[in-house]
């Protein structure tokens, strides 16, 4: 049995079991697709991490902030200058994008306490 066809009868049996019908897995299907393929698409065109660095820079900005990013995307557009901008933390999480859901990032590791 190959993959699709394993596939194909677990998603025929849970689609039994769970009484939906197959047009309404479709939506389900989709919203899945997109949010697992969410950080593949990248359309907030995020920096990626470069796993070396360089030897010398032009310019290094402390600071990621309004100040910070506007300066260095600035820099950043005369060709031949290599910059780098340095910001404390690590990854932001899905929560952080959600305004309503803020209230939970208090005391948390994410929140500066500032």
């Amino acid at each position: 049995m190959g993959v699709v066809s394993v596939a194909s009868a677990a998603t025929k049996a849970a689609l039994a079991i769970g009484g939906i019908s197959k047009l309404s897995f479709i939506p389900v299907m989709l919203a899945a697709m997109a949010y697992f393929n969410y950080e593949i698409l990248d359309p907030e065109q995020r920096p990626f991490n470069q796993k070396y660095l360089r030897e010398k820079y032009d310019f290094v900005i402390v600071g990621g902030g309004s100040a910070g990013s506007v300066l260095a995307n600035r820099l950043s557009e005369v060709e031949g200058w290599n910059v780098l901008l340095l910001e404390a933390g690590g990854h932001e999480t899905d929560i952080s994008d959600v305004p309503l859901l803020s209230l939970y990032l208090h005391k948390s590791k994410l929140d500066w306490k500032y």
